[in-house]
């Protein structure tokens, strides 16, 4: 990787057009037979004809650089319903489109190889990407299921992500920025009623706890946003994402402050480091989950790279860089994602090396990556005249 990491680096930040509207390739044909053809072989070509099957190659989704990007290996067709993947991790792909009825959503859960292994339906806003399971909520209840009109209950199931079946169920919850969050009061005091979080993997409650408790002193050791406080240095600090497989929260002052962002453990609350965005902390991820690598040891969100031991923000103006849309990161912290065009070209696809400047960040004219599945193949989503693809790159 690092002599690809060089060669990248070595290639001139020029602006680059993206590419427009992107066309199927033409089928290809059988491979020329012999010159002779039995009158058998004939009739049984007549009778079995080739099955048509889509050709993607590199050339659909724009100029790919070659030291970074191998060949396709999977197109998987969505047909002409409205869809978008919603999420990449591990050895699945997650795409929500339309159901047949009004209000109705679709999970579609493809596998390593690009195949359907699971579906779901579920009601418009009702589902949420959690850090390993995907959230079904369901407001309120009927007498039907043993409740008074005035006896009503917000339930969640907990589906896996492996085979989409039901791993656990919590009453009187709500989900807010990737969160399970208690309805009920434990008497430790919260915001909008939201008393407690669960924990999704394993049940356990901790108290939401309020940045200023009535009659509190800054070093009270209630939490911040479900992170524990104990020494007070999270007081007054606001939550903006977490990545689970590193076990951090990232919270700040203000979102749109280049004040420092705080990355916190979220078991004990240490500070593990901060960092700065000179600009501004974009966000942009889906359920304020950072966007993580297969291993797990990195992660973007908006125009931030993290890991367990360092984070890195993109867009500082006053050295002319333009603030990227990050939404994939591979094993080795080479990020991708789309950077904001200017007077002179349109959205452009960038990739930067983790801890890079920002300087140094490449730019291509082609399709940037909607995250990485184990084995390292890159998932990008194409939208032709023909409908929408979902389609696997392997990475060199």
């Amino acid at each position: 990787m690092t002599s690809h990491r060089a060669s990248r680096r070595a290639l001139a930040l020029t602006s680059l057009l993206t590419i427009g509207a992107l066309g199927l390739a033409g089928c290809s044909g059988a491979a020329d037979g012999p010159a002779l053809e039995s009158d058998e072989q004939q009739q049984s070509q007549e009778q079995e004809p080739a099955e048509e099957q889509l050709a993607f190659e590199r050339d659909d989704l724009g100029d790919l650089p070659d030291d970074v990007f191998g060949d396709v290996v999977w197109a998987h067709d969505l047909g002409l319903m409205a869809s978008e993947v919603s999420l990449v991790q591990g050895d699945r792909t997650f795409v929500v489109r339309n159901g047949d009825a009004a209000g109705e959503k679709v999970l579609v859960a493809l596998d390593a190889d690009g195949q359907e292994a699971w579906t779901t339906d579920f009601a418009e806003d009702s589902g949420h990407f959690l850090g390993n399971h995907f959230a079904v909520s369901n407001e309120g209840g009927s007498e039907s299921e043993g409740l008074t009109q005035t006896e009503v209950t917000d339930t969640v199931q907990l589906l896996s992500y492996d085979d989409g079946s039901v791993t656990d169920e919590f009453d009187d919850v709500r989900i807010s920025k990737g969160w399970l969050m208690s309805r009920k009061d434990d008497g430790s005091g919260g915001d909008d009623d939201m008393s407690a979080f669960y924990d999704e993997n394993t049940g356990e409650k901790s108290p939401y706890g309020m940045s200023k408790p009535p009659g509190g002193t800054p070093d009270d050791p209630l939490p911040v946003a479900g992170v524990p406080n104990p020494d007070g240095k999270l007081r007054d600090l606001s939550y903006h994402m977490r990545v689970p497989s590193l076990g951090l929260a990232f919270l700040s002052h203000s979102i749109n402050s280049p004040e420092p962002v705080t990355a916190a453990d979220v078991d004990t609350g240490e500070v593990r480091y901060t960092f700065e965005c000179m600009d501004q902390f974009t966000g942009g991820g889906d359920g304020s989950f950072g966007t993580r690598s297969p291993n797990g040891e990195y992660a973007v969100y908006g125009n931030v790279v993290v890991s367990a031991d360092e984070g890195h923000c993109y867009g500082d103006r006053s050295f002319g860089e333009r603030t990227p849309k990050l939404s994939a990161v591979d094993d080795s912290g080479l990020a991708f994602g789309k950077v904001e065009g200017d007077s002179d070209a349109k959205e452009s696809a960038v990739m930067i090396d983790f801890g890079a400047p920002g300087v140094e960040g490449v730019l291509y004219d082609g399709a940037a990556p909607l995250g990485i599945m184990d084995g390292g193949i890159a998932v990008f989503q194409v939208y032709t005249e023909e409908g929408s693809f979902v389609v696997g790159v392997e990475l060199r």
